[in-house]
């Protein structure tokens, strides 16, 4: 169970209530440049979240997406969706870490 969440800002930052109750979509719709910061990997275990870049203009204007409070993602502090209708799966340890699906 999941749902489609739009998320239009240029600048988003995510929380648990994106996660819903089970494993959604967060569609970014802006054609600008577009900065995502993940919740504590402590408030989200257990689901899987999808960013996709419903605008298809990555390429030109990347999607990047960091963690905060030193979590890492992929061992590091960011990744970033930079094609045309990209989309990253992600999911947490639910203590420190963010992985990829």
């Amino acid at each position: 169970y999941g749902e489609r969440i739009n998320k239009s800002g240029t600048s988003e930052t995510l929380t648990a209530p994106d996660w819903g109750g089970g494993n959604n979509v967060l569609g970014f719709t802006n054609v600008a440049a577009r900065a995502v910061t993940l919740p504590l990997a402590t408030a989200i275990t257990g689901r899987i979240v999808w960013l996709v870049d419903e605008a298809g203009t990555a390429a030109s204007a990347n999607i990047t997406i960091s963690t905060t409070g030193g979590n890492t993602i992929l061992g590091g502090s960011s990744i970033v969706i930079s094609e045309n209708y990209g989309s990253v799966g992600i999911y947490s340890d639910g203590s420190s870490k963010w992985f990829v699906v």
